[in-house]
């Protein structure tokens, strides 16, 4: 048995959880207890916490781990942005026409 794939997922199994209770509300005033504690840097768990709070344990990961972006995804991307605001813009404007 190596002792050594244990610890790893035991270690990475607490900085999990570590990071899980940083992302509840009052978690944030433990930053720096669990940054002593883990040996991970505050600003660190700062960005898995905040990863987490938007993607749960995927996000912490993506968080730190930034990839590039192709143009052509960011175009979808702001055309994607741009349809839905139109939509929801154009609904408002139906309602506030309808309410007159």
């Amino acid at each position: 048995m190596d002792h050594g794939v244990l610890y790893a997922a035991s270690s990475t199994k607490v900085l999990a959880d570590t990071v899980r209770i940083l992302a509840t509300p009052d978690g944030v005033s433990r930053l720096p207890e669990a940054a002593r504690s883990s040996g991970h840097f505050a600003g660190t768990l700062r960005t898995m916490m905040i990863g987490y709070r938007h993607g749960g344990p995927a996000g912490s990961h993506a968080a730190l781990r930034a990839a590039p972006t192709p143009p052509s995804v960011l175009e979808r991307a702001r055309d994607s942005i741009r349809a839905s605001r139109a939509l929801v813009l154009g609904d408002l404007e139906h309602r506030r026409r309808g309410a007159d």
